[in-house]
């Protein structure tokens, strides 16, 4: 549920920081530094990669020579859960920060423009989760 409209940037800061506790589950929780990955992230990664493997890569070319979106592709990242809300959350939520950093490897690797086609629209939630107001967070970000 979206954070009431605050009047003081203070209030708007502790609402912004209490919304990303709350996913991400981090609050009150020390996190140590670390580029190991998990079994998790390499589940993902494993996941990722075949999914760049069997359908982003076969045809890259051919969207690359239609200069199109290709929605086709989109629409199976969606089917799989690559692409949309859920596919975001877990993979902004990982408290090391690397999930999505290892999905856009694993998508890039397939195809780079593809890649930026089924998550360039998470690159405005980062912006959003760091400078919105609990309003704008709660409005953007469902």
């Amino acid at each position: 549920m979206p954070a009431a409209a605050s009047t003081s940037p203070s209030a708007d800061a502790e609402a912004v920081e209490a919304t990303v506790d709350a996913i991400t589950g981090a609050a009150n929780q020390e996190i140590a530094f670390s580029l190991a990955l998990t079994q998790d992230q390499k589940d993902i990664r494993d996941w990722v990669h075949g999914f760049a493997a069997d359908v982003v890569r076969p045809a890259a070319h051919e969207w690359d020579e239609k200069e199109q979106t290709p929605w086709p592709i989109i629409e199976e990242a969606a089917k799989i859960g690559l692409y949309g809300l859920e596919g975001i959350a877990q993979f902004f939520a990982d408290p090391s920060g690397l999930g999505l950093p290892i999905v856009n490897e694993e998508l890039f690797w397939g195809d780079a423009g593809i890649g930026m086609s089924i998550m360039g629209t998470s690159l405005a939630v980062a912006a959003i989760f760091g400078q919105g107001s609990g309003e704008q967070i709660g409005e953007w970000i469902p």
